[in-house]
């Protein structure tokens, strides 16, 4: 593993860290993390999405089954 990656790897992301880099609230990110329903499903999908890029690890079960990527 490359330093650059280790690095990276060790960095730990939060929801504000996701919420910024998508423009959004905190706690609209938290809400699609958590699989709440009263997010849209493409807001859901791109914070998801942001979230697994960033290396963001406290994904509900709930949304990782949806998305498939459970285990």
């Amino acid at each position: 593993m490359s330093k650059e990656v280790e690095i990276m790897s060790s960095i730990k992301v939060s929801q504000s860290d996701i919420a910024k880099a998508l423009n959004l609230s905190r706690n609209t990110v938290s809400k699609a993390l958590n699989g709440n329903p009263v997010i849209t499903e493409k807001t859901r999908r791109l914070v998801i999405q942001k979230a697994l890029d960033m290396g963001y690890r406290n994904i509900s079960n709930e949304v990782m089954d949806e998305i498939g990527q459970a285990g």
